[in-house]
């Protein structure tokens, strides 16, 4: 049953074609730089790989915008860091946006913990999906890949399953 669990993803929604202004949030503006976005839910244990892996592309500090988009409260388990804490330790060029409704991830397509969603400087979608290829493990999979990619990229978008809890 635990292995169904890890390896089984959450849902999500088509993300936008193309990232219009109404879909940009003040903290980030209208650059035209990579946009990278993603949402998370801090009661969610796979948030952590999901940062981490995020973290991992050191190339995208200087080449791209990343917006960390978190709903729920706070996590308050002692001994435990929040997911806030470490997204400000290891993404702390990163702008952090709160959607405590959820309007700003379901306008991304986003529905669950991990969802990324990558934006060539256009505009153009690159990616939609998770960043991990199961629950809460980092690792080889279509989202690392578009990470890898995305400054350097044209054509047609990838997707991938995502892999968390429920926003």
């Amino acid at each position: 049953k635990l292995q169904v669990y890890a390896n089984a993803p959450g849902q999500s929604l088509p993300a936008p074609e193309v990232l219009t202004l109404e879909l940009i949030t003040e903290e980030n503006g209208p650059r035209r730089i990579p946009r990278v976005y993603l949402f998370l839910h801090e009661h969610c244990p796979c948030s952590r790989a999901s940062v981490l892996e995020l973290a991992r592309q050191t190339e995208l500090r200087e080449d791209a915008l990343i917006t960390l988009v978190l709903s729920g409260p706070g996590l308050n388990i002692p001994g435990e860091r929040s997911i806030r804490d470490l997204a400000r330790q290891q993404l702390p060029y990163a702008v952090i946006h709160e959607d405590p409704t959820g309007d700003f991830a379901r306008s991304l397509g986003a529905l669950t913990s991990g969802h990324a969603v990558l934006y060539r400087h256009d505009g153009t979608l690159h990616f939609s999906g998770g960043l991990t290829p199961s629950r809460a493990h980092a690792g080889p999979c279509p989202g690392r890949d578009a990470l890898e990619t995305l400054t350097g990229s044209r054509g047609k978008h990838t997707t991938a399953p995502v892999f968390g809890c429920p926003l």
